[in-house]
């Protein structure tokens, strides 16, 4: 036979797996990654592309100042 504090445990688990709450969290968390994630990849590509332009004035600046936040 099971321990009953196991049951227990069990018990709780599934209590929480139906609350409701806990879906709100991770469908926020969802939505707050998803969204930071195709900020972050616009800004990224907008930085980016201006860096591949060797005509770009001031470029070895701006590459630098990247670079430093590297280390």
């Amino acid at each position: 036979m099971t321990d009953p504090s196991v049951k227990q445990l069990y018990g709780k688990w599934v209590k929480l797996i139906f609350r409701r709450r806990i879906w709100n969290g991770y469908a926020i968390t969802l939505i707050y990654t998803i969204i930071g994630t195709v900020i972050n990849l616009a800004m990224t590509i907008a930085a980016a592309y201006p860096l591949t332009r060797t005509d770009l004035a001031g470029r070895r600046l701006f590459t630098t100042m990247i670079s430093l936040q590297c280390f």
